[in-house]
This record gives structure tokens, sequence and C-alpha cells, in this order.
């Protein structure tokens, strides 16, 4: 099979689209992080990310909204940017039962739509969806730190399908497109 250099370029631009979103996600989540550090109160800073407690449940089920998505790269399931701010705060369970998983929440504040963001995609490192979050939850923490804040419903809390690996926090905005929530987590605990 020969390949000619207009698919060579077609691959390597590619590769670059593929660099500049991952390099992207990791800028923005540097800024997220560093904002929180700032201002306190927005990322729960007594939390070290570890928080998990483990059980030998089975993982409660994905939210019905984010069945069809789980397991399929994130640009064939979302278009576009949304204008959010938020945090992937911690692992709080680590189900061990039939199935296995981890329970996981955050923060995520959709500004052109003023509330909260109601769903949220979990991605790993190669932007597959592993696991989704429902929002709408009280984080009474999150507005004295970020004035522009209006609610304290911007709280969310959902599950991933895997124990261990990185994973990211995709907000969905209102308009349909999607932002990156700072902070990756290790699964297994702790801030990557």
């Amino acid at each position: 099979m020969m390949i000619d250099a207009s698919q060579t370029r077609r691959v390597g631009a590619r590769r670059e689209r593929v660099a500049s979103s991952y390099t992207a996600r990791l800028v923005s989540a540097a800024l997220g992080v560093a904002a929180c550090s700032l201002l306190s109160g927005c990322g729960r800073p007594e939390d070290d990310g570890v928080k998990s407690n483990t059980v030998a449940t089975p993982l409660p089920p994905y939210p019905a909204w984010s069945a069809s998505m789980i397991g399929k790269p994130l640009a064939e399931v979302v278009k576009g940017k949304a204008n959010c701010i938020g945090v992937f705060d911690t692992v709080t369970a680590t189900h061990t039962g039939a199935n296995p998983g981890v329970e996981v929440e955050g923060w995520a504040w959709d500004a052109a739509a003023k509330h909260g963001v109601q769903h949220v995609l979990i991605v790993d490192l190669n932007d597959r969806i592993i696991g989704a979050a429902d929002g709408g939850r009280p984080r009474a923490d999150v507005p004295p730190a970020f004035p522009t804040i209006t609610s304290p419903l911007v709280g969310w809390h959902g599950v991933v399908g895997q124990t261990t690996g990185t994973a990211l926090a995709v907000g969905l905005g209102a308009t349909g497109g999607e932002c990156s929530l700072s902070s990756s987590k290790k699964l297994d605990g702790g801030v990557y």
C-alpha cells in the first residue's frame, strides 16, 4: 500500500489537533487549580483528593441521559465549546462489588446560562467517556470564592466504571458545547 504526501499531511494535522486539544485541557486545568488555590473555598482545600471509602457493593448506575455515551470518544458525542468553570474535587467512594468503579464529585458553573452545569462527563486521558455525573447539588462554599457565581447549586456527583487510571471532568453547557473542568484525578486517589 502506497501512502502519498497528502495522506501523510492529513495524519500529521490530526495528530497536531489531538495534541493541541490535550494541551488546552491541561492548561485549563492548571489555571483552574491556580485560581482555586488563591481563592479558598472553591476546591474544598481541606480535601487532598483522597476521600474515598471502599465499599463491597456494586457501583450505582450511570445517569440515564448518559448511558448511550459511555465508551465513546468525547468528540463523537459533544460538538463545540461552552463557557464554564469548575473543579473535579474528589473520588468519594470505591465500589469493589460485582460492578466495580468509583463515585466522584466536584462543581461547575455555566457562565453563559448563569446556572450550575447540569451534566458532566468523565473522560480518560484519551478523551474516551468513562463516567457521568448529574449537577444541581448544593455547594455553599463556591459562590463566596467566585462572586460571579450567583447560585450554590453548582455541585455535581457521578460514577465512573473503573477504579484505576486518571480522569478529567468535562461540563456540558446549556448550548450543547463542552468545557474542561480543572484538576484531573487519579481514580485510585489523589491529583494527577
